[in-house]
């Protein structure tokens, strides 16, 4: 989004800086941004990243939930629905015509390129490339480039988490206090059957008094809150099935963010060290939000009482 973004602000002056450039990369590079379908899809693209740029930034957090990332997909899925019509594509259009206008530019294509006819007196099931598609027209670039991105968007988007389970994935939901279905005893029990925890309906009961009255405070805003809330021993099989709950990876960011630690810690400067002296910088290097929060002083005295040294390392108390 960033880079649609600060293409289409600087859009003038990356024209006037390739004419001045003159190679023939750069006159190559010009006729292809000039170009009324190039202009179109990078207004268009700023107009669909917008939208999920927000979800694409909470997924790479280090500490959220399935049903919170559930229901802002969900919110995504129908923006993106509510976008898809003819309204928006003229929006599109007439924007993108406007930007070729104001750059000394007609906002016309050329004319489609024909490829030549290889399938000849073959049975084919699709057009074999004999008919190019105008893209200058606002009709054909709603149904050959909007309409397919939005839905192809909307797919991806809906088929996200779809491994995990419409059971499950309810489950989860119930156990989110914003979520209408908030502590339903048969979309608990889903969850609680998958993972063999034997769950109490007498816990459920009571935990929903409990917890309404809590969340009159305004202190319940996530299903964190709702696991710190609950005690193991007043409500140990639904503590045990919130922290089931919240152990479920969302995504694969974590899993990166270690691959990316580990890429810069075995460099070819270390190739010649064992596996446990590479976890254990893994660790630090991983964990260092709390190792930041240790003391040195108290590394360094353990490190001077681990064996028996010929020199004292540990200063003598003052008398």
């Amino acid at each position: 989004l960033a880079s649609v973004t600060a293409m289409l602000e600087n859009y003038s002056a990356v024209l006037t800086c390739l004419e001045e450039i003159g190679t023939p990369v750069a006159v190559g590079l010009r006729m292809k941004l000039c170009k009324f379908s190039v202009v179109y899809m990078m207004v268009m693209f700023e107009c669909l990243l917008s939208i999920t740029d927000g979800l694409h930034k909470y997924l790479q957090r280090v500490s959220l939930d399935l049903a919170e990332a559930v229901m802002y997909k969900e919110a995504v899925c129908d923006t993106l629905k509510a976008k898809r019509t003819d309204e928006m594509a003229q929006s599109l259009y007439n924007r993108a015509k406007a930007i070729c206008q104001a750059n000394g530019s007609d906002g016309q294509s050329s004319s489609p390129r024909r490829k030549q006819k290889r399938m000849k007196e073959f049975v084919v099931e699709s057009t074999c490339g004999a008919v190019g598609t105008d893209l200058g027209s606002s009709d054909n670039l709603m149904r050959h480039l909007y309409f397919p991105c939005v839905d192809r968007m909307i797919s991806e988007l809906s088929q996200r988490f779809s491994s995990v389970g419409d059971s499950i994935l309810k489950g989860v939901q119930a156990c989110h206090p914003s979520s209408v279905t908030f502590l339903s005893q048969d979309l608990l029990n889903e969850v609680a059957l998958h993972y063999n925890i034997e769950l109490r309906a007498e816990e459920i009961y009571v935990a929903k008094h409990y917890l309404a009255k809590k969340n009159e405070e305004g202190s319940i805003p996530d299903i964190l809150s709702v696991y710190r809330l609950l005690d193991c021993d007043m409500f140990p099989s639904l503590k045990k099935l919130f922290q089931i709950v919240l152990t479920l990876p969302v995504s694969s960011c974590t899993c990166e963010r270690s691959f990316s630690a580990l890429r810069r810690l075995h460099t070819w400067l270390r190739r010649t060290m064992g596996q446990e002296r590479l976890h254990n910088l893994a660790v630090l290097s991983i964990e260092k939000e709390s190792v930041n929060s240790i003391e040195p002083g108290r590394v360094i005295d353990r490190f001077a009482t681990l064996k028996s040294r010929r020199h004292t390392l540990i200063l003598p108390p003052k008398k």
